[in-house]
This record gives C-alpha cells, structure tokens and sequence, in this order.
C-alpha cells in the first residue's frame, strides 16, 4: 500500500474525529471553514495520488522498455561473442593449415619465409609443428630471430601446459 493511500485513510479516519470534537467543544456542528479545508486537503491529497499514479505507470513503462533494451544488448552481446568465437576458430584453422604447409616445404624454403614473418605468428605455426622439424627450422633461420621465437615457444607451451592442467 503506498505512503499516499495511507495518508488517505488517515485522514478519513481524522475527519470524523475532528468533526466530533468540534461539536463537543463548541456544542454545535463544525465550522463551514473547517469542512471546506477537510475537502480541499482531501481533493489535493486525491489528485496527488492521480499524479503518482500516472508517474507509477511512466516507470513502469520504461522499465519495460529497459528490460527489452537489455534483452537486445544480450542479444547483441552474445552475436559478438559468437562472431568472435568464430574468427578465432578461422584463425586457429589458418594457422593450422599453415604449420602443414611449412611442414611439407624444404627446410631451407619454410626459414626463408619465417624469418620474414612476425615472431608471434611463427611461434603459433611452430605450436602447430613437430620439435624435429621445428629445430631444423630454427637452425637455419637468423639465430637473433630463433632466439625470440624459441622465447615465445616456451611461454606458449608453459600456457598450454597450464590450460590443460
């Protein structure tokens, strides 16, 4: 029940209450005046309740409207999220596919080609390979560039180890 229904009954149960005393004290019926503010405070305190009424079903309304909006941010959300899981999985493959191709070339052909490529690029292809055609790989390339590439591969192997612990 809100605090301006209870204001109501209230003074519905004062009015009463002051009328009775007003005729006790003064041995006659209450004042015209004194009724007339009774009903003026009773029709503002019903059209303040009219007001928060309306205001309630405002609130209402755009707390529909904020639970729609969040239903479509989810939505949103979780699009993006699939779409980006999707991606991953693209580049994962394109590494993969990758690290069979390298595989498959010269030894002396895929160092060329990694030592011109970005460290972490290589070292995501290399995950992908077998060690003794990685080492045969590093042992040709620039041995500044199969120093940071053999860095990378021990953190990336430490995170593997620890994903599948």
């Amino acid at each position: 029940m809100s605090r301006l229904s209870i204001a109501i009954i209230n003074l519905l149960l004062i009015i009463p209450c002051l009328i009775f005393a007003d005729v006790k004290d003064n041995n006659s019926y209450p004042s015209s005046q004194s009724l007339d503010s009774i009903k003026l405070e009773a029709q503002r305190l019903k059209e303040w309740e009219n007001l928060l009424k309306e205001r309630e079903n405002r609130l209402k309304k755009i707390e529909i409207q904020i639970v729609e909006r969040e239903e479509k941010l989810k939505e949103i959300r979780d699009n993006i999220s699939n779409t980006y899981n999707e991606i991953i999985k693209m580049r994962e493959a394109n590494v993969a596919d990758l690290a069979v191709i390298y595989s498959k070339m010269k030894y002396d052909e895929a160092a060329k080609v990694i030592e011109k490529m970005d460290v972490d690029l290589a070292t995501k292809i290399f995950l992908k390979m077998q060690p003794n055609k990685i080492a045969k790989i590093l042992n040709i390339i620039d041995k500044g560039k199969a120093v940071e590439i053999t860095s990378k591969l021990a953190l990336e192997g430490i995170k593997i180890n620890l994903e599948g612990m």
